[in-house]
């Protein structure tokens, strides 16, 4: 074969296997890139699935968790409902009025409070038990008014009690004291004590009602600004008159202990001189 045609064919040979491993390198480059697409779809697939579980499981977790929470806030408001509710039962010294609006709130409330915990336990969105849960505290307002409100008419009425108490014993004061200037003692200190338990009894009456006034016909806010300033102020205002009921009350006490002391001494010196008198009738005899 002529040297031409040999140098022809093995260029045409080295052309041709050329293009074959193109072909091949193009034809395995694109299963390549196929297979590692498929792959990389396959992966990604799995990799949103498993996102999506994740969050799944992380939403569920936190519904779980304020639901739990809710459960033991809600609880709590409603054991300390119910202890209310039996101490206002027990009053004596509101009218009866007062109680049964008392009690009717305080019973709402836990009426309201166990809808609400069924409300949370139902469900199962995000958004919808963070809004359950606030409403905990917003607007079923149980340490921010019931509460309060339930213990400053529970100290009135304690306070109303020890008045009375007061008041059966000053007329037991007024009758010693009496006694003990018929026997000659000098009673001008027990008068003032006297005096000053009388007005301060009355002044606290006058403080422990009020108070009760202030605060019997409070409603929960229901989250709107004006009346919850409203309830504070009240609230604020009736501590401030139990305050003054309990300084009265202290103060009384401390008359009567200087007036028992003063009778104590005209008894002492009665009996001194009724016995003088007997010993000396009967050196007589």
């Amino acid at each position: 074969m002529p040297k031409n045609k040999i140098i022809i064919s093995s260029i045409i040979g080295a052309v041709s296997l050329a293009l074959a491993f193109s072909a091949s390198a193009k034809v395995g480059t694109t299963a390549i890139r196929m297979r590692l697409g498929t792959h990389l779809a396959s992966t990604t697939s799995g990799m949103h699935m498993r996102i999506a579980s994740t969050t799944r499981m992380t939403s569920q977790q936190k519904i779980a968790n304020i639901q739990g929470r809710s459960d033991t806030e809600i609880s709590n408001r409603v054991n300390a409902l119910n202890q209310l509710l039996s101490r206002v039962e027990s009053m004596k010294n509101i009218s009866s009025s007062d109680e049964a609006s008392l009690s009717s709130s305080i019973q709402t409330e836990i009426a309201n409070l166990t809808s609400l915990k069924g409300s949370i336990d139902a469900d199962t969105s995000t958004s919808t038990i963070k809004t359950d849960f606030q409403s905990i505290t917003e607007s079923y307002r149980v340490y921010a008014l019931v509460l309060p409100q339930s213990s400053i008419i529970a100290a009135a009425d304690r306070a109303l009690d020890l008045i009375n108490d007061f008041n059966a014993l000053s007329t037991k004061l007024q009758g010693y004291i009496a006694t003990a200037q018929s026997n000659g003692t000098n009673v001008s200190s027990a008068s003032s004590a006297m005096a000053d338990i009388t007005a301060k009894i009355a002044d606290a009456g006058t403080q422990a009602n009020a108070a009760i006034s202030l605060v019997s016909g409070l409603q929960p806010d229901q989250g709107a600004t004006s009346t919850l300033k409203a309830n504070t102020a009240a609230l604020k205002s009736a501590q401030a008159d139990i305050k003054t009921a309990t300084t009265d009350i202290t103060a009384a006490r401390k008359d009567v202990t200087t007036i028992v002391n003063i009778i104590k001494g005209s008894l002492s010196l009665s009996t001194d001189n009724s016995t003088s008198s007997t010993t000396a009738s009967t050196t007589t005899q």
